[in-house]
């Protein structure tokens, strides 16, 4: 279903929470991705297929002496291609694909074929679409970009510090979330809830922010209502 704002950055600060739960018992997930994260009707989270997840330090490669990739490749780590061992910053990486992915509904590395996602993988920096420009704080993209930077020394430490820098984006984006347009009359607001209601022309991010501020609207109005989850 559409989520307000704050509710999806809590279910993706609560990814990440259970990912630090995750590294701090010593173990990388390898396997982060969104169908494997469980949301409940509290809208938490929960991490869930640890059937690739192995103690930190293991040297084993993600890749097997025929060739073969272990994990799902668009979520992968571009060192991971290299037969470098798996650390907590491939898992960080992972989950910055996750992030983009939520927000904008698409994974960027995905391609028609997993050689094509492949070369993206090793070469393709992360980019936001120019139209979603409006819609991200700049503290935001930079976090995600650095989680998804190409060498793993250039992404955060670890995913406490990606949890601090989420934080203070989050601060950012929910200021912009219940700003709007000047001029908006009660007349308009049925418009605006039935434009991001048709599917495949707004982002997750998009919806996300429209839902909190039409409600901070309402509110503010008094006399208007609306069932986000018909949107």
């Amino acid at each position: 279903g559409n989520f307000f704002f704050g509710d999806l950055c809590a279910i993706l600060r609560s990814v990440a929470n259970g990912l630090a739960a995750i590294h701090a018992s010593g173990i990388v997930h390898r396997d982060i991705k969104l169908s494997n994260i469980l949301v409940t009707h509290e809208r938490e989270a929960k991490i869930g297929d640890f059937g690739l997840a192995k103690v930190a330090g293991d040297k084993a490669s993600d890749v097997t002496d025929t060739g073969q990739i272990i994990g799902t490749v668009q979520y992968m780590a571009p060192e991971l291609l290299l037969s470098e061992p798996y650390t907590e910053a491939s898992d960080i990486y992972s989950l910055g694909i996750l992030f983009f992915e939520a927000f904008l509904g698409y994974n960027p590395m995905l391609a028609d074929t997993n050689v094509d996602t492949i070369e993206r993988i090793r070469t393709m920096p992360i980019s936001f679409p120019s139209e979603s420009e409006s819609l991200f704080s700049n503290e935001l993209r930079a976090l995600v970009i650095g989680m998804t930077a190409k060498k793993p020394f250039a992404r955060p430490s670890s995913i406490r510090e990606v949890i601090g820098l989420f934080d203070q984006a989050v601060l950012s984006m929910r200021e912009a979330a219940v700003r709007w347009p000047e001029g908006l009359s009660i007349q308009n607001l049925q418009a605006t809830i039935q434009r991001i209601g048709e599917k495949g022309r707004s982002t997750p991010l998009e919806i996300s922010l429209v839902l909190t501020r039409v409600w901070e609207k309402s509110k503010a109005l008094g006399d208007v209502t609306f069932d986000a989850n018909a949107v």
